[in-house]
Order: structure tokens, then sequence, then C-alpha cells
């Protein structure tokens, strides 16, 4: 088990208990360690969107 399974479970904890600034942050915690981690992308994606706070960012 590696050492982001806690951290992405307690995130999806507050995902489902509609906590989405709270999971947010879990996700972002995540990403900081691993900006690659996929599972953390997706949910904070979802979340992003669940809120009405998504935006495309310009590519440079």
């Amino acid at each position: 088990m590696n050492q982001l399974c806690a951290p992405l479970a307690a995130a999806l904890v507050h995902h489902q208990a509609g906590r989405l600034a709270d999971a947010d942050s879990g996700y972002r915690e995540i990403l900081d360690e691993r900006p690659d981690h996929v599972d953390a992308l997706h949910d904070l994606g979802v979340g992003r969107l669940e809120r009405g706070r998504w935006r495309r960012r310009k590519r440079r």
C-alpha cells in the first residue's frame, strides 16, 4: 500500500459527504506529492465541476 492511499480515502469520504472544499484540499495535498496521480486529478476535476468552479486554462 502506498503512502497516498490514506489521504485519497480521506478526500473521497469528504467528497461523498458533500464537503467538496475539504475534498479539494485533500486532492491538492496528494497532487503536491505526485502531480501525475490520476485518481486525485480526476476526482479534483469532478469536485470542481460539481461546485461549478472549473475553467479552461489557456495553453502557453
